[in-house]
């Protein structure tokens, strides 16, 4: 069933133009991900410069994905690098309509994933320590926090996509939105994203009263490792 109260804030008011990015379906996005990221070991891939766009794209083909299941039909906007103006992509609805989205990732401090697969070898089993919940939170206030005191001259129009890379188990998203409400307001909607659910936080002029998780739909992975260690929330 699609979320009609969400739909209203992102396809509705607040909708900006996109700069002159590729258009692609969420699946198109995956799969020039996919084609980049195969031929790499986990370790090349978080080691070598110049692959942060590449890591994005993860990000901004799964949300896609997520919206045009859950939401509404969608197709996904994106350079190949970053430019540094506000939006790293965004997100186009049936009769044009636009939402551009700045990225953030939150993970654990001080964190270097190309050195955890270089010591853990080819093949081997990964268990990554669990996060407390209000620690994760913590994390996350941090993240937008970080990003609300850039000023983006287009904020109020802006979305945020958090994109949760903590091992955090439990994590309400509820509870989440009461913790940051005070460094959401700023933006134009606030979203998370794990590695197999999202959820918004935060859409103006829609209220969110009760914050859900929306599952992923079902990817087939075509490399050994996502981008970064996928967190389970159940």
């Amino acid at each position: 069933m699609r979320q009609k109260r969400l739909a209203a804030g992102l396809v509705g008011a607040g909708s900006v133009a996109a700069s002159n990015m590729t258009e692609y379906t969420p699946a198109e996005l995956l799969s020039k991900y996919q084609s980049i990221r195969a031929p790499m070991t986990a370790e090349q891939f978080f080691r070598q410069r110049g692959l942060q766009r590449v890591r994005e794209m993860w990000c901004a083909s799964r949300f896609a994905a997520g919206v045009d299941h859950h939401i509404a039909p969608c197709t996904v906007l994106m350079d190949d690098v970053d430019d540094q103006r506000s939006g790293d992509f965004a997100i186009r609805f049936e009769g044009g309509r636009t939402q551009t989205f700045e990225l953030a990732e939150v993970q654990r401090e001080g964190r270097r994933r190309g050195d955890e697969y270089r010591e853990r070898g080819p093949g081997s089993q990964w268990l990554e320590a669990l996060m407390d919940p209000e620690e994760a939170m913590r994390h996350i206030h941090g993240a937008i926090e970080a990003k609300a005191q850039k000023f983006y001259s287009d904020q109020a129009r802006l979305q945020l996509l958090v994109y949760v890379n903590l091992g955090a188990r439990d994590l309400d998203p509820a509870e989440v939105q009461r913790y940051c409400e005070p460094v959401t307001a700023g933006f134009a909607g606030v979203w998370l994203l794990t590695g197999e659910m999202f959820g918004c936080i935060h859409q103006t002029p829609v209220q969110i009263k009760a914050p859900q998780w929306m599952v992923l739909p079902p990817v087939q992975q075509a490399t050994e490792e996502p981008p970064s260690d996928t967190e389970r929330l159940a």
